[in-house]
């Protein structure tokens, strides 16, 4: 049922007030090398946004949230990231904040060799824990091939994330790997996902993803009241309906209760 909704907490981008003077003061504090790399970086960062958008970012004016997306990535270097950019550590900061209720069920966390298929039952979702899209779910009664498995892992903890993605907050998350029962419906199925965004300390937005010929796709975009944006990625969604949780006040308190 609607229970089962599986949901992600948003960011807030109260620390994105002022970006200008934010980007003048660190600017002043670091040498000329890392200068030299911030500069590249921010190139890389400009580069990929137009790819995606058509268009430049504002990051010394931003104004949209891609834009104070863009400004984090260069300028934001609150110590606190490395801990919400890591999936193993963020897992105490949530147990302390919300309560260990809303922890999906880690079944086991390591390293590749020591991955124990004969002893973790499906459906369970294998990942690693410093990165983002390294996922393999696995679906009751699937059989594995383990050596394969183990491979990819092996390829995932071999690069640093924050690095090949210019997101310096995944920099410094040690890389391991970690298996975690699978959130499904009474009928077997992926629930729908959804994803809060706190600007501020308030949900402002969410944002209703499903799946589709075994993609993610973002679906709809709501109010806090459930009153449906005209918004949507790259495609809109309009053959789909989206019914409003039945717990989605709990999950709005749970959001902001946890920034």
């Amino acid at each position: 049922g609607q229970d089962a909704i599986q949901y992600h907490f948003g960011t807030n981008f109260t620390s994105v007030t002022h970006p200008a003077v934010m980007t003048a003061r660190r600017s002043r504090s670091i040498g000329p090398r890392v200068s030299r790399s911030l500069f590249a970086r921010a190139i890389r960062v400009c580069r990929a946004h137009a790819k995606a958008h058509g268009r430049l970012p504002r990051l010394l004016t931003p104004r949209r949230f891609t834009d104070k997306m863009q400004w984090r990535k260069l300028f934001d270097f609150n110590p606190a990231f490395p801990t919400l950019c890591d999936k193993l550590a963020v897992r105490d900061l949530i147990a302390e904040r919300v309560g260990c209720e809303y922890l999906v069920p880690l079944l086991w966390s390591g390293v590749p060799a020591e991955i124990p298929f004969e002893r973790v039952a499906p459906p369970f979702v294998l990942k690693s824990s410093h990165a983002s899209g390294q996922v393999i779910m696995v679906g009751r009664d699937e059989v594995l091939d383990a050596a394969a498995v183990r491979m990819r892992a092996e390829g995932w903890l071999s690069k640093n994330y924050g690095v090949a993605r210019d997101e310096p907050g995944y920099e410094a998350v040690p890389p391991r790997l970690m298996i975690e029962q699978m959130l499904t419906t009474e009928t077997g199925a992926r629930p729908h996902e959804l994803r809060l965004f706190v600007f501020d300390g308030k949900v402002a937005v969410i944002n209703s993803v499903f799946v589709e010929d075994g993609r993610l796709r973002n679906g709809a975009f709501h109010t806090t009241e459930w009153t449906r944006l005209n918004w949507h990625f790259t495609r809109a969604i309009t053959d789909r309906d989206f019914p409003k949780p039945t717990r989605l006040a709990e999950m709005i308190g749970v959001s902001e209760r946890l920034v």
